[in-house]
């Protein structure tokens, strides 16, 4: 989205939310047995970003969570 090169993480759907979100989403699945191991994995990425207490901000903030794992910062390309 167009808040990645600017770093404008400001809420439009924020972690926390996304997180219970997917926390249901990944309980309910486990119960019906239903494989979503990209669900799991995402919602690792947002426990990561409320532990680094980006809670409140977007969720286009992971990409900051990415980029320290990755040991890179996405530019503009400038």
């Amino acid at each position: 989205p167009k808040a990645l090169i600017p770093r404008d993480f400001e809420p439009g759907f924020k972690v926390a939310l996304m997180n219970k979100d997917l926390d249901t989403f990944n309980t309910i699945a486990k119960e019906l047995h239903v494989p979503v191991s990209f669900a799991n994995v995402a919602q690792r990425y947002q426990q990561a970003a409320l532990a680094a207490g980006l809670g409140e901000q977007d969720t286009s903030v992971i990409m900051t969570v990415i980029e320290r794992l990755a040991a890179v910062k996405v530019s503009g390309g400038r």
